[in-house]
């Protein structure tokens, strides 16, 4: 399905991509895992020692434990001369902001990460190879603005990255409140997911707002989007307006620009991979409960 998606796409690259892909999400679904096999059935000072330890994993990766790890491993590099000239000068226009670190990673994708605990940006290389100076500049403003985000929203960030953590105490909640304490784990589970993904999305706005007003030529911030997107496969109309970034679309037109092409249908939100995959960590879930540890 990758090489369809990137046809440049070899097995090498294909493999240092996945494993960094995959690294990144087990980061948190491994401790949430760990600390539902560990935790008690009953609530009380063990379960309060678990969620601890769990909360202080998950706030470590957050200040960006799982880069490290990559760039002991050689894989994230420090900034080439030319993306680290573009920062300079992005940060400078935005009152002498200063950029703790900015990092380039070799995968086939396009992108540009913030990460807004550590202040510091992290670019795909692919990005600087599709992008021209002016274009890297203007999504160095976006990634600028996450940096610059508030405390209350960064507050809101961490809250939004533990939304998982109520799936550990699904034990202790069939034990104390039987079946039906299943169903409180996932209640908080989903209202935190949503929050994270408004919480997002109002970011991402800001961002992309922020973005457009530093551009020096009108356009030039829609047309670094809409190579990402493309470069990607990705669609321009999300499959649902609950998504953690607003639909490709209606961030060109935001940032000035009408799309050269008419506004896409949405894309399904599931397909037959999609559920195999839901099915089987649901299985997977239900086994590690049930499971006689």
């Amino acid at each position: 399905m990758n090489r369809e998606t990137i046809p440049s796409l070899d097995f090498k690259i294909w493999c240092k991509q996945t494993a960094i892909i995959i690294g990144f999400i087990l980061q948190y679904v491994v401790i949430i895992v760990v600390a539902l096999t560990i935790m008690p059935n009953k609530f009380g000072w063990q379960a309060l020692v678990v969620t601890a330890g769990c909360i202080v994993c998950l706030g470590l990766l957050n200040y960006g434990l799982i880069w490290r790890v990559f760039r002991l491993l050689g894989q994230l590099q420090p900034a080439g001369e030319r993306l680290q000239r573009i920062v300079d000068a992005a940060a400078a226009t935005m009152g002498n902001f200063k950029v703790r670190a900015t990092w380039e990673i070799n995968v086939v994708m396009a992108n540009a990460l913030a990460l807004p605990f550590t202040g510091e940006m992290i670019f795909l290389r692919r990005t600087l190879e599709i992008c021209t100076d002016e274009e890297i500049a203007a999504i160095c403003a976006h990634e600028l603005a996450h940096l610059t985000e508030p405390k209350r929203v960064l507050a809101g960030r961490m809250f939004g990255t533990m939304a998982l953590v109520p799936f550990i105490f699904v034990k202790p909640c069939e034990a104390t409140f039987g079946l039906i304490g299943l169903m409180i784990p996932l209640v908080f589970i989903v209202l935190m997911i949503r929050f994270n993904k408004w919480l997002s999305q109002r970011m991402e706005k800001r961002a992309d707002n922020l973005a457009a007003k530093q551009q020096l030529n009108e356009g030039v911030y829609a047309r670094a989007l809409e190579k990402l997107y493309r470069a990607n496969q990705s669609p321009a109309v999300n499959a649902s307006d609950r998504q953690t970034h607003p639909h490709l679309y209606d961030r060109m037109l935001a940032a000035g620009i009408t799309p050269d092409f008419p506004r896409p249908a949405r894309p399904k939100r599931w397909t037959v991979a999609g559920w195999t995959l839901l099915i089987g960590w649901a299985m997977t879930m239900a086994v590690s409960i049930a499971w006689p540890w």
